[in-house]
This record gives structure tokens, sequence and C-alpha cells, in this order.
């Protein structure tokens, strides 16, 4: 059976807001949080979340970014109940570094900790770097506050990549991770869907209303490219794009 993607890590300098910036995307963020490590004892990293009804992204504040003022897609985390297991499988071939992490909410004692399992690879599939995660159930009633945003936003359609020059890992790994929501486009092919050609990555999210969500957009000032079926949001510092559609 093949490792569903369970999320996606945005990284973000010191000199930028994470959760201000997909507020202004419109959605709705978790409240503050942090994770802390065993084998990193002396580092905290601070973090909100965003909850879709079939994934998430972690808002990760990392002062060890090389680019300054930047928000960068960080990777894909492949969720296993079997660390052990995936740990010996052909993947094992393609593991780099494995550590723990402990997510604590800084504010809210109704939330409890969650203990996440990871194991980052040594390979990338179009660029994108890629890890598995074993985690604890997420806290009890955090995704049915979470998953209301005022852009509507459902679920986590996938990643599309202009791929050019960039390689796809080994078949093997496609017989373990669910590579198919990370697709690679041609530049006209990409050019042509989304209306961009200094960014490589844009993220796609279904929403509920297309409306609602470029209504939204329009009121926080966040950039937008309206296409057929779907908007295009741009920010400053985000290295990568969001594509909204129904």
């Amino acid at each position: 059976m093949l490792l569903n993607l369970d999320h996606i890590p945005f990284l973000g300098s010191s000199g930028v807001d994470l959760s201000e910036t997909f507020r202004r995307l419109g959605f709705r963020c978790s409240p503050d949080c942090e994770y802390r490590s065993q084998k990193y004892p002396d580092t905290i990293w601070r973090s909100n979340c965003v909850d879709l009804q079939n994934s998430w992204f972690d808002l990760l504040q990392d002062s060890y970014t090389d680019k300054a003022n930047a928000i960068t897609l960080g990777g894909c985390l492949f969720r296993t109940d079997n660390m052990d297991g995936t740990r010996n499988s052909p993947l094992r071939e393609y593991i780099s570094i494995r550590y723990d992490l402990t997510r604590r909410f800084c504010t809210s004692e109704s939330l409890d900790d969650e203990v996440f399992d990871i194991t980052q690879l040594d390979v990338r599939h179009y660029g994108i770097p890629l890890s598995i995660v074993g985690r604890t159930q997420p806290s009890v009633g955090l995704a049915s506050q979470q998953l209301s945003h005022p852009n509507t936003a459902m679920t986590l359609k996938g990643i599309d990549v202009q791929g050019e020059g960039l390689l796809a890992p080994a078949t093997l790994l496609r017989n373990v991770l669910d590579l198919s929501m990370i697709n690679s486009l041609s530049q006209s092919e990409f050019v042509d869907r989304y209306g961009l050609t200094s960014i490589r990555k844009v993220v796609v999210v279904t929403v509920e209303s297309l409306t609602q969500a470029q209504l939204v957009l329009e009121s926080t000032g966040v950039h937008c490219i309206k296409r057929a079926d779907l908007v295009v949001a741009t920010t400053p510092w985000l290295k990568c794009a969001f594509a909204f559609k129904e």
C-alpha cells in the first residue's frame, strides 16, 4: 500500500511573518505552537498550522533559512503507521536523517502534545525534498476548529512544478510513496495554465467558492491572476504560488 502525503512544511526566514502571509491568502491558522527535539535539545522551532480536509501546512519560522525575507516550500512528508517497516522497505537506501519532534501549543491547554517521528530521504521529486513521518493522532478538536477558512479552502489537490531540467526519483520510490499529487509540467504548459514565468511551483487547493476566495484575496491586497477555472495568488516573499479552484 502506498504512503499518502501527510503535510507540506513552509519555511520562513526571521524577516517574514508566515502566519500573517497565510491569513492574507485566506487561510485560518492554528494557535502558536513550538517543536522541540531530543536530537536537537537546544533548538526550538516556532510554528502555526493550516488544516485542510486531506492534508495540512506546517508554517515553520526557520532562523536557518538561507534566503533573506523568503518563504519556501520545504518538502513533502508522507505518513506511515509502521515506521520500522517503512525504514526496512526499499526506501532504506535513501535514508538520510532520523529525528523526533514534539509539538506543543503555547496558548491552549486543551490541545494535547503530538509526537512526530521523521525520516528524511536523500532524494527529491522534481526538486522537492521528500520525508517520511509517523505521528500520533491530531489533537481532538483541532481539525474542526481550523477547517473553516475565509477563502473556503477544502482540500489540497496537489503541487504543479515547472519541471523541465528536474529529475524524478527512481521507480522503486513510486512503489512506496504516492507521488501522484506532485506533477511536472513543461514550461509552456505551466505558463499557459498559471500565467507565471518567474515561479516554478504552484500549490493547488480546492475551494467551495472561487468567488469568495477571490474576494478574500482582493480584500487583503494579494496579487491575483484570474484564469478560466482558477485564481492564482502570489505574494512578494512566497517562493511559490497558490492556485484556488472549485
